[in-house]
């Protein structure tokens, strides 16, 4: 995960936009596969911001509606 990571730091636009973010932040949110492992991020001015990092075998997708639901 760490050559993934010091991967993102040099080249952070190298990661695809998750198909459960397109349409969100103008393309900023992307990831990055390390092992079994989805690393969530976002590119903003010249930041690296990691959002999250999950098991590639789970839904990322109801997992962000339960975060969501959990901020309301």
């Amino acid at each position: 995960m760490q050559d993934t990571i010091a991967h993102i730091r040099q080249f952070p636009e190298s990661g695809h936009v998750p198909v459960e973010l397109e349409g969100f932040g103008d393309d900023r949110y992307r990831q990055a596969l390390s092992g079994k492992n989805r690393i969530i991020y976002q590119l903003r001015n010249e930041t690296i911001f990691i959002h999250l990092v999950i098991d590639a075998r789970r839904d990322l997708q109801a997992l962000l509606q339960r975060i969501v639901l959990r901020l309301m």
